[in-house]
């Protein structure tokens, strides 16, 4: 008996490797997708993986194909301290301790400082994480400039017709530009069980984001609060998509990328699976070279004008980077993090701002923009500590490009002399 039984147990045991086996064979490529995504947002590997995401998960280039926009040079010190709240903290302490990769400062056209570290170079496209929010905003101008979309209070349905009939029917665009749809989504990257791993789970393993999205359903009605969650960005960025019948990193290379000058090939994650069209992630999947990321900086400082060029309609530039209503404005009572900033069309509007806005990624990627001051501040990071308590790197953070544009005004103001002319030209 004993012996039929062990018998039977093996075979069980044999049948069971055996469907494994077979498993690990067919979602081989999976099976690596997974793993490697898993290893990517490991505290250690953060550095790493900044710099190489392109590498290591399926991506698009973006060929940078125009004339080269090259920015001055006239290389200044850098501020030693800066004060955020009643706190002075020394600026190079600051930067180490967030694991700061790359900073690049330009005012008026000049590069004042740049420098890496942690193995960076300036040869090194870093991840942009949710920087690339504010890139599909700027498709999503372009689109409803040439009347591809038609207006950003349409009902996205209208444009992605597997929302048709979900709880996505009846949100417009200007809401899921804002953070404003209402629909319920739990974005804790470190919580296994989360919306966003589960989201993450399925895109490995086959399923195309968009048969995903009509399952999720809303929590508040739409358009009554700003609750960041990246879902809003990949139906933006579907809207787009439908409204150019075509590929974001080919509407990037043409309307944005050879029109700035950019400076190297960018890439923008896409979907793994064949299923899914290998569409790119709106959600911020893209990896861009630091002066590249200033670029684009100086595009919205400059009001979506590039020399001449409108290449973003003003108005749009002007309503994506201020406040359009109270639920959006830093310190309403949102369920999300207005405390300490508000929030336009995938741009960040910081507490006490004075025209200065941003896009930011997590861990701590920042373009910061002040018109006042015609400045662009880059910094790329591997932060572990972007989610502490009270959100205190970030304010530290918006402190610090504060203080470094108020310094390079007030140097080029002090010293009359070559750096000054070089401004003035």
């Amino acid at each position: 008996m004993w012996k039929k039984i062990a018998t039977g147990v093996g075979t069980v045991l044999a049948v069971v490797v055996l469907v494994l086996v077979s498993a690990a064979l067919v979602y081989r490529q999976e099976l690596t997708n997974l793993h490697a995504m898993v290893q990517m947002f490991k505290p250690e590997n953060l550095t790493h993986t900044f710099q190489n995401t392109y590498r290591i998960q399926p991506a698009r280039a973006i060929p940078a194909t125009g004339s080269v926009f090259e920015f001055d040079r006239a290389e200044a010190p850098l501020p030693a301290a800066f004060v955020s709240g009643e706190r002075e903290l020394d600026l190079a302490q600051f930067l180490d301790e967030r694991a700061t990769m790359g900073l690049l400062v330009i005012q008026n056209d000049v590069i004042l400082h740049e420098s890496y570290q942690r193995g960076s170079s300036d040869q090194s496209l870093f991840a942009s994480n949710s920087m690339g929010k504010s890139f599909v905003s700027a498709l999503a101008g372009i689109a409803l400039s040439e009347g591809k979309i038609r207006s950003f209070d349409d009902n996205v349905a209208d444009y992605v017709a597997e929302l048709k009939g979900s709880e996505w029917d009846g949100v417009t665009i200007r809401q899921v530009a804002t953070m404003s749809s209402g629909m319920k989504f739990n974005e804790n990257y470190a919580d296994p069980a989360s919306d966003v791993a589960k989201m993450s789970l399925k895109m490995a393993f086959g399923t195309p984001l968009i048969e995903y999205l009509p399952s999720l359903v809303r929590e508040r009605p739409a358009g009554e609060y700003n609750d960041y969650k990246s879902v809003n960005s990949e139906v933006l960025g579907l809207v787009v998509e439908r409204a150019i019948g075509g590929q974001l990193s080919g509407y990037m290379a043409e309307k944005l990328w050879g029109p700035i000058g950019a400076e190297r090939e960018a890439h923008w994650l896409v979907e793994a699976s064949e299923a899914s069209g290998h569409r790119e992630l709106a959600m911020g999947g893209l990896s861009v070279h630091l002066r590249d990321y200033a670029r684009f900086g100086r595009l919205y400082l400059h009001g979506g004008n590039w020399n001449g060029e409108q290449i973003i309609p003003a108005h749009y530039v002007a309503e994506s980077t201020t406040v359009q209503g109270p639920h959006l404005a830093p310190g309403y009572d949102n369920p999300g993090s207005s405390s300490f900033s508000g929030y336009g069309y995938q741009w960040w509007i910081p507490l006490g701002s004075q025209g200065d806005f941003q896009a930011q990624g997590i861990y701590g990627q920042f373009i910061y923009v002040d018109p006042a001051t015609e400045t662009v501040i880059v910094t790329t990071r591997a932060d572990t500590g972007y989610y502490d308590p009270g959100r205190q790197s970030l304010l530290d953070s918006t402190a610090m490009f504060r203080a470094i544009a108020a310094h390079y005004a007030h140097y080029a103001q002090d010293r009359p002399g070559s750096m000054a002319a070089r401004l003035s030209e």
